[in-house]
């Protein structure tokens, strides 16, 4: 049986890179590459550094792109503030240079870490994904399927099943405000859902 060829948005972050890991040991999926976005964002060091560890360590191909975004403001907050980081129509654009990668590519599959606990965001939803899906159907000469395979998954599940496969958590990055090059800021939403959800996940799997 043919294996789909998956290129997965990938930030370095928990959720993108359980994505590579289901693609990449998938009986019928072959992760073909990554796609990283370097758009200004505070924590692009650690989160490149994160992604091109993991790339490295299992010889996958991770493609860098360079783009200016407007609308920074929540993203640019001080270090240690707390509250969201979003970013307008990020997810979309970062999915268009995935969509441009794998049709450039014979790739028939773009994958982004979208969980059940980012339904707050409308890019984040069912709905949503399966527009950018039809639109993306129609956008070149082979259909290339956009998903969001842990959409029924919260963080303490994505971490669980990371934890399972052995990847050590000191190799991904959830901060989007670091303090330092390696010192998160542990106020931002994502260093408290990440925080939170780690207890649990080792709690669940007997680890405390």
């Amino acid at each position: 049986m043919k294996k789909s060829r998956v290129v997965v948005c990938l930030s370095g972050g928990t959720d993108s890179i359980l994505c590579c890991e289901i693609a990449r040991v998938g009986l019928d999926t072959e992760l073909a590459g990554t796609l990283f976005l370097d758009y200004g964002q505070p924590a692009v060091i650690q989160e490149l550094a994160a992604s091109e560890a993991y790339c490295g360590l299992h010889n996958v191909p991770m493609h860098v792109v360079r783009a200016d975004l407007q609308g920074m403001f929540e993203m640019n907050a001080a270090p240690g503030e707390p509250g969201l980081r979003v970013v307008p129509g990020r997810n979309g654009i970062i999915l268009s240079f995935a969509f441009n990668l794998a049709a450039a590519i014979d790739a028939d599959q773009v994958w982004y870490g979208a969980i059940r606990d980012d339904l707050a965001y409308a890019d984040c939803t069912p709905a949503w994904v399966e527009c950018f899906d039809r639109m993306a159907g129609l956008g070149w000469k082979k259909p290339i399927k956009v998903c969001a395979p842990l959409i029924e998954l919260n963080k303490g599940d994505v971490l669980e099943r990371l934890l399972k496969a052995g990847v050590s958590m000191q190799s991904t990055w959830s901060c989007y405000a670091p303090i330092s090059e390696n010192q998160p800021c542990e106020q931002c939403n994502s260093c408290i859902l990440f925080r939170d959800s780690l207890n649990v996940a080792r709690y669940n799997l007997g680890y405390i």
